[in-house]
């Protein structure tokens, strides 16, 4: 059975074309910018203490994401992306041109990457994916197929359960359908189903 994208690759080229990107400022204040200064502190606690500098860091789900230029500018990453949307995968390496930065953007389906791919990243990185999948175990098990033995998985996902995903389907409820409501416990499950040792959750 296909570990099918509730979302679907045509919702995502036409979400990507309506969107423009900002590079992420962790400094920057203000609550436009709260979602990206809570990110950066938690991704400065679990990148702390490892060697980033010329280590392989892969975005899964990287379409138009301003947080490619950001791992290679604030810690050294040499950075991938991986995308199965050609507008966002676009619209990445115009991102990572503008910012300066060196990297390759690979358009591909996550279930179907090219063997290149494949047990080559020091730390993979996943931003809201996981959870656009009805197999959430299965997703994360192909995100780890690309790490390198001893890397580290960094998955993100929004919050549709409880009471949040309350008002998420009341407000919208097509963008709450696309969706696998997941708690915390459900998400750590997943990884551990996917035979990972969860550090932090």
């Amino acid at each position: 059975m296909i570990n099918q994208d509730k979302a679907g690759k045509e919702y995502w080229d036409t979400n990507w074309a309506s969107q423009a990107t900002r590079f992420v400022d962790p400094r920057a204040k203000g609550l436009t910018n709260a979602v990206n200064e809570r990110l950066h502190r938690l991704l400065s606690k679990v990148l702390s203490g490892t060697q980033t500098q010329k280590q392989r860091l892969l975005e899964v789900g990287c379409a138009n994401s301003s947080w490619l230029p950001y791992f290679a500018l604030h810690y050294g990453f040499d950075v991938t992306g991986l995308d199965y949307s050609p507008q966002g995968c676009e619209q990445e390496r115009e991102l990572l041109s503008v910012a300066g930065v060196e990297g390759e953007v690979v358009c591909a389906d996550l279930y179907a990457p090219p063997s290149s791919l494949e047990s080559a990243f020091d730390v993979v990185f996943s931003l809201g994916v996981v959870e656009h999948f009805t197999d959430t175990a299965a997703c994360v098990r192909a995100l780890s197929a690309f790490l390198r033995p001893g890397g580290m998985l960094i998955t993100v996902i929004p919050n549709m359960s409880g009471s949040v995903g309350l008002l998420q389907r009341l407000c919208d409820r097509a963008v709450y359908e696309n969706h696998v409501p997941l708690s915390a416990d459900e998400l750590r499950c997943a990884h551990e189903a996917a035979s990972l040792s969860v550090m932090e959750s």
